[in-house]
């Protein structure tokens, strides 16, 4: 939640911050979007690190706390001279963070809990991510200013959380549970692997279905990125007022979303024909706000409503895509099999967030809206052509007795 709170600390206050680094506000989109640009670069070897030996994981979330402290205190100190290079450095160090935490909820479900347990502790995970921008959007307007004053203190705030939470990760994350709480879990090695037979191990994710798939929850969290960061030029007749309280609202309401995806493949275990509907179903709210979003501040209880349920549809996409792409790709590790989603994420987050506003200055809102669920009909597409493969769940249950 904080690597998230960090990442968006700037947005809710763009052009209050864009005056105290006196800088334009292209420039200070860039402190969330290097975020996207740099996890596909740099997530093979932190993603590595995290799939070691068994100390492994609590060594990365450890490493993970110790980036976040620094970055932190660099964007703090940035405060004192002004300097926009000093806070972009403390950035980039968050963002490298981000690598790491990134991969950790299928990680630590798989390692953690059940069978019956991996999609809702899956979710946890997924929310816990998502609280980050609530927080910010609910709490950050509230301490700057317009002209900028008082965000020292939100960074120094932050600095401060980031320091807790580390002396909480070495204090109470422990290595590993005391048994194997899955046939999956238990048939997990201890054997480290060079970075070269991780990397070979990971080609796996450019097979046919993990490809498809990872492609089309790539396009369904773009959507979910373009729609959350555009707000503004996709319902441009609505008020900053109520695109506050819309944006709000829809961030909460991806909330329970998180827990749902997970909750609905534990119950039902149709990874593949869940998670499509999980996609469709947005697209169909989508169509509505697309007919409404030229006149958006004369129907907009009906937008409101319509964009919140989006929203917690997106993001139960997000907890169940995690959990579809780790059977499809099994034994290849959680963390690698998410690391590969999270890149198609921020890939298509780009492509989006760019391409929508390139398609709105040239035509309008209503074509950029339409482009969302345009997007959602096509990953449902690459979805349906994926096997129905859950190769986690048919794990020999003998394997069990072989490694106790």
């Amino acid at each position: 939640m904080l690597n998230a709170l960090m990442w968006i600390t700037f947005a809710p206050t763009r052009a209050a911050c864009a005056l105290f680094f006196a800088v334009d506000g292209d420039t200070i989109d860039w402190l969330s979007m290097s975020y996207m640009v740099v996890y596909p670069v740099a997530f093979a070897l932190p993603t590595w690190y995290l799939e070691g030996d068994g100390k492994s994981l609590q060594r990365g979330l450890r490493l993970c706390a110790l980036l976040n402290v620094a970055g932190a205190v660099l964007r703090f100190a940035s405060t004192y001279s002004h300097s926009f290079p000093l806070l972009m450095s403390g950035q980039l160090i968050l963002s490298i963070a981000q690598c790491l935490s990134l991969g950790v909820p299928p990680r630590v479900a798989a390692l953690w809990f059940g069978e019956s347990e991996w999609g809702f502790a899956t979710g946890l995970g997924v929310l816990a991510n998502q609280c980050g921008p609530v927080v910010a959007y609910l709490v950050i307007p509230s301490l700057v200013t317009e002209d900028g004053v008082g965000l020292p203190l939100v960074l120094a705030l932050e600095s401060v959380l980031a320091v807790a939470s580390t002396v909480l990760t070495f204090l109470a994350v422990p290595q590993h549970p005391t048994r194997p709480p899955s046939r999956a879990a238990a048939s997990r090695t201890d054997i480290d692997t060079t970075f070269w037979e991780f990397c070979k191990s990971s080609l796996s994710m450019c097979r046919r279905d993990s490809l498809l798939q990872g492609m089309g929850y790539g396009v369904v969290v773009g959507v979910l990125y373009a729609f959350e960061t555009l707000l503004g030029i996709l319902l441009p007749s609505l008020s900053s007022q109520r695109l506050s309280v819309l944006g709000t609202t829809a961030l909460i309401s991806g909330l329970p979303g998180s827990l749902f995806g997970g909750w609905v493949l534990d119950v039902t275990k149709q990874y593949k024909w869940a998670t499509i509907a999980l996609t469709l179903a947005p697209g169909l709210t989508l169509i509505g706000v697309t007919m409404l979003s030229a006149v958006a501040d004369q129907h907009f209880v009906v937008v409101l409503a319509l964009c919140s349920v989006a929203a917690c549809l997106l993001c139960a996409v997000l907890s169940a895509g995690f959990e579809w792409a780790v059977e499809l790709s099994y034994p290849t590790s959680e963390s690698t099999s998410a690391a590969v989603l999270n890149c198609w994420a921020n890939i298509f987050g780009i492509v989006f967030i760019y391409g929508i506003e390139a398609v709105v200055q040239k035509r309008s809102c209503v074509f950029g809206n339409a482009l969302l669920v345009l997007g959602l009909l096509s990953a449902a597409a690459l979805l349906a052509v994926v096997s129905d493969r859950r190769n986690r769940q048919d794990l020999n249950p003998a394997a069990l007795k072989l490694l106790c």
